[in-house]
């Protein structure tokens, strides 16, 4: 039969021209012609280690029979399609080993159009995957970029809205006629549209579950409303026209509507065989990658969903492809965490590391934290709607227009800020470090055993919010020295910001040299947050802000400045108590806190206020000093426990034994023969003898408070940000420096055992008081009330059992080690304590069926005459010293910091 007449087009040697097509049928014979071409020149087969044996729990239909059969080493085909909005109840029910009797039109043709192309097995999402089972169903969606990837071919039904519609031209459905036209004896044929342009105007192409299929597939058969569309990684067929394509299909990375991303033979040259179909990607290509990654993400936030908690699902292969490429990526909810930047890499893109000694580059390669925190620097296009479920720092928490993901220079850039760290809060409300978070959950989603909430430790700083145009804010940052920055930035979210709220930049990124430089570049990363007000103490991501040329530095009038130096319990509370008294006063004063560790730095063996026990329980004797401190505290901590739960303070009663006489315990005033606070705290109730244990001499029941330092320290931080006060990250060894550093109108030393070694100070009464404690975990039968043993002798160990409301286990106690310095846990000790603890409360059961969480050693800041709380000039400078208290830090935290502002405020 002779072949239907064409007209010879355009191009040279007539190596294009023009098919007629049937409306109601499909030549298969063309279409194997096109995958044997493919098959023979091309290198798109799926590789031999990567069949579908390879892919866990794979499924596949026999078109056969129609039965669902484990997938053992078949060459399978894969359908790309839209459900339609109805299609998700049919899922899986009861086929599990067969079809059922009535199929969709489309699958139904997919399953024709897989027969006819002499294949036997196709994989359909609807029927291959078995959602009845939570965690088989979230692997296989990890595994879509494999079972993509291993296919030998993908049909795509890039016509109609739903499953129902059918593949045009294979059965019921017809194409849309090829236009024609006779002149004399030749046919003039219409070449019909652009199918590329047909495939991205298709709602295929709109829907997010459809995304990867495209990426991941290294063979596409395109069934369009006109004919036949053939595309793989290196060339395209479309059924109007013969020959073949190659190098035709035009990608620009700045072009949003591009169809596909990995079907150009332009990567080729780059990689030398597609990216993600075959092997994955290339260690030298590394910035390339990460910036098609971002551009990845970027295009798929454009897409629908019908359910909008699957955005991190109808992600999941494409995160599993980059997963399993060279050099691997990870994902934690939707951001990409990068392998870590070989030093090469800076070298290569930073020339000016010819001031840096070449022995010393592989100090500049980066961390997977540092990836992940230049992650956080992806900015909006737009601002975007909020989506719930998902974390507002992702990506994955908004919906809308496509959200810019940082280049590849600011990942670089990271090491500059090698002081960002993050740590992750699991389900339980415990965290954990970010290395010991990746270490532990080996190649298993990250995001699986998580909450929303990471803990950053980073520079912040105060924010306010002066203008706004458009999508765009104007955001103002008070500066030393009476000076103020302006920028712009775009917010993330479409609710405006409010000029009368408190707003916090958070530094993830610095500029460094290129920045300081050249002021029209990109400058530093900085995340814009707010307080979310969800008595937690979290903040939730409004915007990004990188400063530039848009950059504006102003002055104002010098205001009055105060400067606290450390951030343990007793430093945030004096700086806290300082801003009270100066707002009630309508002074609009500055106050910085100076530190080296601050709140979430847990490894610091000279950071002791983690690690402490933690409730209140007075040790004072007269009507002193340390009985106001500790009376103040009292008060304090009962307005907290009534009204502020986030801050992690509790009511709980303590029930004190003490082997030593009454009269000589230590608690009982020598003037009055009483227990001072004994109505303070509502009455002190005996203990009858029969309840005492053996070797006290008497015990009582107080009101108290247990606090939960964690979340006290994260509160009193938190707090202390609201109220406009600076954190600035410093080791100082001299306070004569911070002077000069820093102008103020007065200094708070607040440095614990730091003083010890401080310059300027060096207090030689100081001395470490060596503590050991554990965290174990809740007993079944919890504890209602703390436990405190007094050991007969004073330089004896105290025993004392504390519960950690409210995120639960047991604080174990402890032991007193005066002048030691060593922070070494004993093990011998640590099973006396567990004996102690559970001698002296019955509920933890016996010592060998503890569970202890970690051991912990802290270092308390005990001085030869007690704590000091005084001022002092030195070189004319007027400090005030709060320092001292040993174990009594938490107890009279309130009381010293109200009685050290109170030296300051001296006029």
């Amino acid at each position: 039969m002779p072949a239907p007449p064409f007209i010879v087009s355009s191009r040279a040697h007539g190596l294009d021209f023009v098919r007629q097509i049937q409306a109601g049928s499909i030549d298969y014979g063309i279409i194997s012609e096109w995958l044997a071409c493919c098959h023979k020149h091309h290198r798109c087969d799926p590789l031999e280690s990567l069949s579908s044996v390879a892919v866990g729990n794979l499924r596949l239909i026999d078109c056969n029979n129609r039965s669902i059969v484990p997938g053992s080493g078949h060459k399978y085909v894969t359908l790309g399609y839209v459900w339609g909005p109805h299609a998700r109840n049919d899922a899986v029910g009861d086929f599990i080993g067969s079809l059922p009797p009535r199929l969709p039109d489309t699958i139904e043709d997919a399953i024709q159009v897989t027969k006819k192309l002499g294949f036997r097995y196709i994989w359909i999402d609807r029927y291959c995957i078995d959602r009845r089972d939570a965690l088989k169903f979230k692997f296989q969606l990890h595994q879509m970029g494999d079972i993509y990837r291993n296919s030998s071919l993908t049909i795509v039904a890039a016509a109609g809205d739903r499953d129902s519609y059918g593949l045009p031209g294979v059965r019921y459905r017809p194409r849309a006629a090829q236009p024609y036209a006779k002149a004399g004896s030749h046919l003039l044929l219409s070449s019909l549209s652009d199918p590329q342009e047909l495939v991205r105007e298709s709602v295929w192409a709109t829907r997010g579950w459809t995304f990867q299929e495209a990426r991941l597939s290294s063979r596409r058969l395109y069934f369009t409303e006109e004919q036949v569309y053939f595309e793989c990684n290196n060339s395209w067929f479309q059924k109007s026209r013969r020959g073949m394509g190659m190098a035709n299909i035009s990608y620009d990375p700045d072009d949003r509507t591009s169809l596909l991303a990995l079907s150009t033979s332009q990567w080729n040259d780059d990689l030398g065989h597609q990216m993600v179909a075959r092997s994955g990607l290339i260690s030298h290509n590394w910035c390339w990658v990460s910036d098609y990654l971002w551009n990845q993400i970027a295009l798929y936030t454009e897409r629908d969903f019908t359910d909008p908690s699957d955005v991190l699902d109808g992600f999941a292969g494409l995160m599993g492809a980059f997963e399993s490429a060279k050099p691997s990526y990870r994902f934690f909810w939707g951001t990409p965490i990068p392998p870590p930047i070989p030093a090469a890499v800076y070298y290569y893109y930073r020339p000016w590391y010819e001031f840096r000694p070449s022995d010393q580059l592989e100090d500049f390669a980066t961390t997977t934290e540092a990836g992940f925190l230049a992650g956080l620097c992806w900015a909006a296009r737009k601002p975007l709607a909020r989506r719930t479920g998902f974390p507002s720092w992702s990506w994955t928490g908004w919906s809308g227009a496509s959200c810019i993901g940082p280049n590849a220079d600011t990942e670089i850039e990271m090491h500059y800020f090698r002081e960002s760290t993050v740590d992750v809060e699991l389900r339980g409300g415990n965290t954990i470090t970010w290395k010991g978070f990746l270490e532990s959950r080996g190649r298993s989603e990250l995001s699986s055993e998580t909450s929303f909430h990471i803990h950053l430790s980073a520079w912040v700083t105060p924010l306010k919010v002066v203008a706004s145009n458009g999508d765009e804010d104007v955001g103002r940052m008070d500066l030393p020295l009476g000076r103020y920055m302006h920028w712009r930035f775009t917010r993330t979210g479409e609710s405006a910001l409010q000029s009368d709220k408190s707003y916090y930049a958070v530094w993830l990124t610095l500029g460094g040299e290129s920045w300081i430089k050249n002021k029209d570049k990109r400058g530093p990363g900085i995340l814009v947050v707010m307080d979310t007000e969800d008595g937690r103490n979290t903040m939730e991501r409004v915007g990004l802000a990188q400063l530039g040329s848009q950059l504006k530095i102003g002055d104002q009038a010098r205001r009055r400045r105060y400067v606290i130096l450390g951030a343990g319990v007793v430093g945030l509370s004096t700086a806290l108590e300082l801003k009270r008294r100066l707002s009630a006063a309508g002074e609009a004063a500055e106050a910085v806190v100076v530190a080296k560790h601050f709140p979430g730095d847990r490894s610091a063996r000279d950071y002791c206020s983690p690690w402490a026990g933690a409730n209140w329980f007075s040790v004072a004797t007269d009507s002193g000093d340390q009985e106001r401190w500790d009376a103040e505290t009292y008060r304090r901590f009962a307005r907290l426990a009534d009204g502020v739960p986030e801050a992690g303070v509790r009511r709980m009663d303590i029930r004190a034994f003490f082997d030593r006489p009454r009269e000589d315990a230590g608690v009982v005033s020598p003037a009055t023969g009483r227990i001072w606070y004994d109505e303070l705290v509502g009455g002190l109730r005996p203990i009858p003898p029969g309840e005492v244990p053996d070797g006290a001499e008497f015990g009582f029941v107080a009101g108290s408070f247990v606090i939960n330092t964690q979340a006290y320290l994260a509160w009193l931080n938190t707090e202390a940000l609201k109220a406009g006060i600076e954190m600035r990250r410093a080791s100082i060894d001299d306070i004569r420096i911070l002077f000069k550093d820093i102008e103020a109108d007065a200094y708070f030393n607040c440095t614990g055992l730091g003083s010890y070694h401080l310059k300027g100070v060096e207090d030689k009464s100081l001395y470490p008081t060596k503590g050991q404690v554990m965290l174990v975990e809740t007993p079944k039968t919890p504890l209602k009330t703390m436990y405190f043993r007094s050991p007969r002798r004073v330089d004896s160990d105290t025993t004392y059992v504390f519960p950690r409301n409210p995120s639960g286990g047991v604080i174990l106690g402890g032991c007193r080690f005066d002048n030691e310095w060593s922070d070494t846990i004993n093990p011998e000790l640590a099973e006396d304590i567990k004996r102690r603890c559970c001698a002296l409360a019955p509920e933890l059961g016996k010592p060998e069926d503890l569970k202890v969480i970690y051991h912990a050693v802290g270092l308390r800041p005990s001085r030869k005459g007690g704590p000091r709380v005084e001022r002092e000039l030195i070189d004319g400078t007027p400090v005030i010293h709060n320092y001292g208290a040993g174990g009594a830090g938490y107890q009279s935290s309130w009381g010293t910091a109200q009685h050290a502002v109170d030296l300051a405020l001296q006029r």
